[in-house]
């Protein structure tokens, strides 16, 4: 590529039923060089409202695997850079800054803000004690990484990596995890419904490592289900059998659930275990500051900050 060709970038989605949000979604990303929208079986308008915006909406089917439908939706991606969106997220940014920072390196993946819009927010491990913000690998160069994972999926690495950064200029905003926008979707139960199927399929024939990372899910799936107590019980109950890695996910995780609707000998064991097994445990000292001075215990908070 020449050195003044112009950076370009896909955004990619995967959608189903979504026009009641698509619209908003897609006129943010009105500045990108291609939107591809994949569409898993909607029975509504989404697709019209997609062609509306991108020339590049694809009929593509729903297994209930999660990583399989990205991956087939990022294959019809042409862009130098990827970004990832949901039809319930809106983009906010400036994208000139957005490209100057692309095209100054050396990074090949880049986090971005993801921040609740509205009341009612209820983000499957997050809580209005953490403000409803988490960070999310939502940029990265086309080629570098494939999506795993029938739930929960996650971003991984294809090949040599040239680091990663927060974007500072630009965020996401979703709606998707409002109380009725989860009522809406039934998000809960059928996320549920694929973590718990999962882990049947992996028990046959997984490795221990495999099997424990199953259970991780079907933990989580339980807090957007409606069952903080029962992912509270679930997480405790398969701790022992997790590797550091893991321990951390479900204690950043069940961290926030348990200040929500645990008990303080829960609150106490999450956030041991997000704050042992975290590189940059600050996030989990800040909650538990914030935590101490809900209860009243000032200088106990004191000494969290």
């Amino acid at each position: 590529m020449q050195k003044n060709a112009r950076t370009t970038v896909s955004v990619v989605m995967i959608v189903k039923d979504e026009e009641a949000v698509l619209a908003k979604s897609l006129e943010s990303t009105t500045w990108a060089d291609q939107v591809v929208v994949y569409d898993t079986g909607s029975t509504d308008a989404t697709r019209e409202i997609a062609a509306r915006y991108s020339d590049t909406v694809v009929e593509g089917y729903w297994d209930d695997d999660f990583a399989g439908a990205r991956n087939r939706a990022q294959a019809h991606a042409t862009g130098d850079w990827i970004l990832v969106l949901d039809a319930d997220e809106v983009f906010v940014g400036d994208a000139k800054l957005l490209r100057k920072r692309l095209d100054r390196g050396p990074e090949d993946t880049f986090l971005l803000r993801v921040e609740g819009e509205g009341d009612g927010v209820v983000v499957p491990l997050a809580s209005h004690v953490s403000d409803m913000v988490i960070t999310s690998v939502r940029i990265f160069r086309r080629g570098t990484r494939q999506w795993q994972g029938k739930i929960h999926e996650q971003l991984v690495q294809t090949g040599a990596s040239t680091g990663s950064a927060l974007l500072h200029t630009c965020s996401i905003r979703h709606s998707g995890y409002t109380n009725e926008a989860v009522l809406a979707h039934d998000k809960g139960a059928r996320n549920l419904r694929i973590a718990l199927r999962n882990l049947v399929h992996v028990e046959a024939s997984g490795t221990p490592a495999e099997i424990a990372a199953a259970k991780v899910h079907v933990a989580r799936s339980l807090v957007l289900a409606g069952d903080p107590t029962e992912a509270l019980r679930f997480a405790e109950q398969i701790l022992p059998d997790l590797d550091p890695r893991q321990r951390w996910l479900l204690g950043f995780g069940m961290s926030a659930v348990a200040v929500n609707s645990g008990t303080e000998e829960q609150v106490r064991l999450w956030l041991d275990e997000w704050e042992q097994h975290d590189e940059s445990p600050v996030f989990a000292q800040a909650l538990r500051a914030r935590y101490e001075m809900s209860r009243g215990n000032a200088e106990a908070a004191l000494e969290q900050l």
